[in-house]
C-alpha cells in the first residue's frame, strides 16, 4: 500500500494527494462522487476541499478486494 497512518489521527488530504494515491484525475473522482462510489469531499476552507484518509482507505480497500475477487 502506498499509505501509512495510524489509526488514532485523521488526516486529510488535498486534491493531488488523492489523484496521486488513487491514479485518477480531477473530472473522475467528481463523476465517482456524483455517482456514490467514491467518498465525498470535506470542506476545509472557504474555497477548498479535502477528503478523509480513511475513507480514500476505505474505498482502496474495497477495490482491491473486489479485484481479489474476480
Amino acid at each position: 500500500m502506498i499509505y501509512t497512518q495510524s489509526n488514532s489521527e485523521e488526516r486529510i488530504l488535498r486534491l493531488t494527494e488523492v489523484e496521486s494515491i488513487c491514479g485518477i484525475k480531477k473530472s473522475t473522482i467528481r463523476r465517482h462522487e456524483l455517482a456514490g462510489f467514491f467518498p465525498k469531499r470535506v470542506k476545509i476552507g472557504t474555497r477548498s476541499v479535502g477528503w478523509k484518509l480513511s475513507e480514500i482507505r476505505e474505498r482502496l480497500d474495497n477495490l482491491n478486494n473486489m479485484e481479489a475477487e474476480v
